[in-house]
């Protein structure tokens, strides 16, 4: 079930590309602006151990001549340890959940490696990462005891292509990860210096920050539109005369949704405010089990539906509209 929120209002965005109508309703400064005043930059770096490597020439020429093939024209390699093994996917898997909440808790800014968090989320972001990051150290400190055992179990796979070299002293340095917040604003002293140099830096930090605004409420936007079309198909129709079926995560997304943009915005244009506070009321207090039994509610919530669906059509338009490029002087 989902409920309305009651406090304030992701994705890959092609370069430059902005597939979306920016109509703002920041009183005097624009979205990019608010997202400058209340983001600060945000880097994490995940370092895992390479599994795999490139055979040697000569283990890669006798791989060739199996299959009667040019050595040139064959890559070849060996893996170094059973991944699939829990304990070494207890960790790749809390490097994974890293990731995914770093990207979850931030919206892309065009450069590289680095996103933006609301300065309000720092804190809970900062316990996050300590969390997990403690989470690694008990997976790490229990791969390291099966460290040898695995290392075994490879000498035995591999055979011939067994290599020590190939393997550090323990595994859980070759595992980490760390996060920081860099600079994104042109340094202070730069401006009693180079003043005309600080001056571009400023106008280059603000088109950045209005593509990251105008990339943000883009990416909302085609989230919310793929939810409303997957719901909305599931409720159209019938499949062999019977109402279509569909899972509780068809409408439990979008409370995932309402939650992730109601941490990570810090603003947008009223039309999307609009169709996001729709939408919520929509779907408040809808139960999916209520909606498979119901045919009344799949009615109303379909009309409703498609009224959303409508209206989001309205404000996304093709690519490009416009493009921002930095060229270096």
């Amino acid at each position: 079930m989902i409920s309305a929120a009651t406090e304030e209002p992701y994705t890959p965005y092609a370069s430059g590309a902005m597939p979306w109508r920016p109509i703002r309703s920041i009183s005097g400064d624009s979205l990019g602006a608010e997202l400058r005043a209340n983001t600060a930059g945000v880097r994490v770096t995940i370092r895992r151990f390479g599994a795999s490597k490139r055979l040697t020439s000569e283990h890669t020429r006798r791989a060739a001549e199996e299959f009667d093939a040019e050595a040139t024209m064959v890559k070849a390699s060996k893996r170094l340890l059973d991944t699939n093994h829990k304990l070494y996917r207890a960790v790749t898997s809390i490097l994974s959940k890293v990731r995914q909440y770093w990207n979850l808790a931030s919206v892309e800014y065009p450069v590289r490696g680095v996103r933006l968090i609301r300065k309000s989320r720092i804190e809970e972001f900062e316990a996050q990462m300590g969390d997990y990051r403690e989470q690694l150290r008990v997976a790490l400190q229990e791969l390291d005891n099966a460290y040898q055992v695995l290392c075994d179990d490879a000498r035995q796979s591999l055979g011939e292509l067994w290599n020590l070299e190939d393997y550090p002293a323990t595994i859980s340095q070759e595992f980490g990860f760390s996060w920081d917040y860099p600079a994104i604003e042109p340094p202070d002293m730069l401006k009693e210096l180079h003043p005309d140099i600080w001056a571009r830096q400023q106008a280059q930090v603000a088109a950045q920050f209005e593509q990251a605004a105008v990339a943000m409420e883009a990416a909302f936007a085609e989230e919310l539109q793929r939810l409303v079309s997957h719901l909305s198909e599931r409720l159209s129709g019938d499949d062999d005369g019977k109402p279509k079926t569909f899972r509780d995560s068809a409408i439990e997304n979008f409370g995932e949704f309402f939650e992730r943009f109601r941490k990570v915005s810090v603003g947008s244009s009223e039309q999307l405010d609009a169709v996001i506070t729709q939408a919520m009321g929509l779907l408040a207090g809808k139960d999916p089990n209520d909606v498979r039994k119901s045919g009344d509610v799949r009615a109303e919530l379909a009309t409703g539906l498609a009224e959303v669906q409508s209206r989001l059509e309205s404000l996304i338009v093709e690519r490009p509209t416009r493009k921002i490029t930095f060229e270096d002087d």
